[in-house]
């Protein structure tokens, strides 16, 4: 299991909130993703997949999680001021895990 989270690691200048989840693609920090939670059978393995979803974006991070028996995760992301969550079908069924609001 490994989270990747942009909460803990960040600096606000001109208003605007830089942390250090970078974009690849883009050389600046993802944008919509608070927190990823990732459980694999590998630690090392979650560790890359958080930050690769973090990265995606709760939409297109979800859908890589649901496409990969192997893979399920909690996505928590920022949609008009408020935290939701996307949690995967295996998440509530093999680790009853209960969805909470924010």
């Amino acid at each position: 299991m490994a989270t990747s989270g942009d909460y803990e690691r960040f600096f606000k200048l001109d208003g605007v909130r830089y942390h250090h989840i970078l974009n690849p693609l883009t050389v600046f920090p993802g944008k919509d993703c608070v927190s990823v939670t990732i459980v694999t059978k590998e630690a090392s393995l979650a560790d890359a997949v958080a930050t690769g979803v973090f990265v995606m974006g709760h939409k297109k991070g979800f859908y890589f999680i649901n496409e990969h028996d192997n893979i399920e995760g909690v996505i928590v992301y920022k949609e008009e001021s408020k935290l939701k969550s996307l949690v995967s079908e295996g998440m509530v069924t093999k680790y009853n895990y209960i969805e909470h609001e924010y």
